[in-house]
């Protein structure tokens, strides 16, 4: 007879969470594969896979979305299971097709029937049996105890024998052990612990994007690593000797491992916590696993043991809370933004089901799409035979590339070695050696034979090659060729010499993204003056003191353009590369501004270097994007004049009026 049961809770949020995916991957899926080192008989298999069923009927039922609430239909018929047989043996390399036909059978959506199976049969006496199943019907530990009933199964008819694992398991039991929770004072004093525990996660992403790539979610990898036996035992010795979990000592690892990559001290990590049954495997069905946000206070614990005593205490207390889900209190805080909660994760699944000596298990993996909006996790396994713990890591590529989770393994090994060693976490080294040998080389770097002179040097032998190649132009489109700007910098010079600017006098401009900006600083650099760039929207207090500290001789106005009437004159010599070449203040969030004063020399060996790492071009254009305070916006403006002919792009016009010298201010 048919029958329509409700979600539980916990069911309801995976649905949820698929239904309200801001990518266009809205699938909560489990996908086991497990390695068997014999030829399985997929007849028989097929038989195994139908019993099981019988016995463990959730994941075989219909959900049914076209109402209000989403329910299960169970019709109480036994049906034919969604098994199919993939021949990668016959392909010239199987290996490689297997992975080709699982990927294939893995990224088609799960929807009704919501478990599928299929046989890859890989040689002579191996294979490879692959599952993918909603995770509404399936956690990712009742997938491990749904293989190991196959297996029993299976061996039970290969012997001849009839299976029989007593009545099947009802569909709606733990819907209605979740609905007298929710009617029991429990519930509340569950959703004040999650509110209380909720508030306090900090709401930002922990690890920041790759240069150049966008901060989004959607573009994962996944890869296991396999642990080395020296590490492994130091782990079991280091989980023995601290009583803890794997699960808890994993997570402190990691944690550890974050906030050094992040710079971060809290750290945030979904840590799966399961509930239900957990001797009676083919009683395990539907999802009885949430995943709380564990917060992680690095900075506060002086010893690794004080680290996983936090961790422990908090997991212990999620579990007295688990049947509730924390959802539903974050719902009720408004104003928080926890949408980086499902970035970063540590999940710990037990020993592989060994199965039996007719369905012999070698390993199990978890595959993952590549569209999966994950920022980077870990799933930790101990693998059967060798009994070295794995690392599954699954990472968004626009925030880590291939070699920096391969560090991460590594550093894994390297801290849990220090640990072993005695080494307590605020003296841990977390440094690789071979990044040891990068920063030594990048402090020396290799010898580059730059032509290290005065900027306006630099430019005039850059204006000369290119004189009537374009070096400045604005969003309205006027533009200065290199020819333009070097005679306009030098009746700046000019003009500023009549005002009495010579070497090593500061000049403070009122900067802005113009297209005279460059010329202004030119003009400035040829006495040997430094330039100070002042930000025209700051406080009247900052603008004061820098310019008073700085001893800025004048203020010059970019809107007073007046210096392009003055003669231009003979100079004196051309700054020294050990001279000032600009002077740039810091923001003083640790107490008052402080200047620093870039030499020419040490700027235009930066500037070439920049020039050369970039692969910046002639026919590129630059734009001024940085603020002129910053002294990025003087690698952005000299990226042409350093000696490749480029022009720059400014945000706004210069503007066209007529301007009075007297506008410029004299500091006293």
């Amino acid at each position: 007879m048919a029958k329509f049961v409700p979600l539980t809770g916990c069911q309801k949020e995976l649905w949820l969470s698929a239904k309200a995916a801001l990518s266009d991957y809205a699938e909560t899926s489990i996908r086991g594969c497990y390695r068997i080192d014999a030829m399985l008989d997929p007849g028989l298999l097929r038989q195994a896979i139908r019993r099981t069923l019988h016995f463990t009927p959730l994941p075989a039922a219909a959900l049914c979305q076209d109402e209000e609430e989403p329910r299960f239909l169970i019709d109480g018929e036994e049906h034919e299971p969604d098994f199919r047989v993939l021949d990668a043996a016959s392909q010239p390399d199987p290996s490689a097709a297997a992975d080709r036909m699982i990927d294939e059978f893995f990224e088609e959506p799960v929807e009704n029937p919501l478990i599928r199976y299929a046989l890859v049969l890989t040689g002579p006496a191996s294979c490879i049996v692959a599952i993918k199943c909603s995770h509404v019907v399936l956690d990712g530990l009742a997938i491990f105890f749904h293989i190991a009933v196959i297996a029993n199964v299976y061996t039970a008819l290969a012997r001849g024998e009839t299976p029989d694992l007593g009545e099947p398991c009802p569909c709606d039991e733990a819907y209605l052990e979740d609905q007298a929770h929710c009617a029991s004072p429990r519930f509340q004093k569950d959703m004040a612990f999650w509110e209380e525990h909720l508030a306090r996660l900090p709401e930002k992403r922990l690890l920041r994007a790759l240069p150049g790539r966008p901060d989004v979610l959607g573009d994962s990898r996944h890869h296991k690593y396999v642990l080395s036996e020296k590490a492994s035992r130091e782990a079991s010795a280091l989980i023995a000797a601290h009583k803890v979990s794997p699960a808890v000592f994993f997570t402190g690892i990691y944690s550890l491992i974050v906030s050094f990559m992040s710079g971060e001290k809290d750290i945030v990590a979904l840590a799966p916590v399961a509930y239900g049954e957990r001797k009676v495997l083919h009683r395990r069905q539907g999802a009885m696993m949430s995943l709380p946000p564990l917060l992680v206070n690095v900075a506060a614990h002086e010893t690794f043991a004080k680290l996983l005593e936090a961790v422990s205490a908090q997991n212990t207390s999620f579990y007295r809370h688990v049947r509730t889900p924390y959802q539903l209190a974050a719902r009720k805080l408004e104003g928080r933004n926890f949408a980086f909660l499902a970035d970063t994760f540590v999940n710990f699944l037990p020993n592989t089901p060994p199965g039996t000596a007719e369905f012999p298990i070698v390993e199990a993996t978890q595959r993952h799409s590549a569209k999966e909006p994950i920022l980077f996790g870990i799933l930790v396994m101990q693998e059967l035979c060798s009994g070295c713990f794995s690392l599954t890591v699954r990472n968004s590529r626009n925030h880590l590339s291939d070699r920096d989770v391969e560090r991460f393994v590594a550093r894994v090994e390297c801290v849990i070695g220090q640990l072993a060693a005695g080494v307590e976490p605020p003296q841990l080294d977390y440094l690789l050696d071979e990044e040891k040998r990068e920063l030594a080389q990048w402090r020396v770097g290799p010898a580059r034979r730059y032509d290290i002179r005065s900027l306006p040097e630099l430019f005039d032998a850059a204006a000369e090659k290119f004189a009537e190649r374009t070096a400045v132009k604005d969003e309205w489109g006027n533009a200065l060729s290199y020819a333009e700007v070097r005679a306009n910098s030098l009746r700046c010079a000019a003009w500023l010499a009549e005002q009495g600017v010579g070497r090593g006098d500061i000049v403070a401009v009122e900067a802005e993204r113009t297209a005279n900006l460059p010329e202004v600083v030119l003009g400035i650099q040829r006495l040997g003056a430094a330039y100070l760039p002042i930000d025209s929207k700051a406080a009247p207090e900052r603008r004061a003191y820098i310019i008073e500290d700085a001893g800025a001789d004048i203020t010059l106005d970019l809107d007073n353009a007046a210096y392009r009437q003055s003669a231009i004159i003979p100079l004196p010599q051309a700054p020294a590369a050990s001279d000032g070449a600009y002077l740039i203040y810091t923001s003083g969030s640790t107490g008052k501004p402080k200047g620093v004063l870039a030499p020419h020399g040490g700027f235009a060996n930066m500037i070439q270097g920049q020039i050369e790492l970039f692969g910046v071009q002639q026919d590129d254009r630059v734009l001024q994007f940085a603020p002129p305070i910053f002294d990025a916006s003087l690698s952005e403006m000299f990226y042409g004049p350093a000696g490749r002919g480029r022009a720059l792009s400014c945000e706004r016009p210069v503007p066209q009026r007529a301007v009075d010298p007297a506008t410029v201010h004299d500091r006293q």
